[in-house]
């Protein structure tokens, strides 16, 4: 396949307890698989698994990993980033306003192709449009 999506968690809790790893060795296994995998000349796509919850943890600094692990990726090659609502319950204006500092801080990685941003979200709380 030319792209590649791969899922990658963006949530410290989902990395310590899930993955059963330590936050620099998750940010290693993205950094290691987005470059391996755009050496072989893949297009590559990560999906930040739960994002955005991440972001809500840790009275907020969970948002700071959160970005980490997009900065990572982006340094590496990816060519796309989605942010994910794995659970389905951040607010429209919450996800909007947590976008646009992903935006902001994916302008400070150096990058020959900057990397685009995209959005996965749920509908649990019925709000889509």
């Amino acid at each position: 396949a030319e792209v590649i999506c791969i899922v990658a968690k963006a949530w410290n809790e989902q990395v310590e307890q899930v993955l059963e790893a330590t936050l620099e060795q998750n940010l290693e296994m993205i950094h290691e698989t987005v470059e391996y995998l755009v050496g072989e000349g893949r297009e590559v796509m990560v999906d930040l698994e739960h994002y955005f919850d991440g972001c809500a943890a840790m009275g907020g600094k969970g948002e700071q990993y959160a970005l980490r692990c997009l900065q990572t990726a982006a340094s590496a090659g990816a060519t796309t980033l989605v942010l994910c609502d794995t659970n389905g319950g951040t607010m429209p204006w919450v996800i909007q306003e947590r976008t646009s500092r992903a935006l902001l801080a994916l302008s400070q990685v150096p990058h020959p192709h900057p990397a685009k941003i995209g959005i996965h979200t749920h509908n649990d709380t019925g709000m889509a449009v």
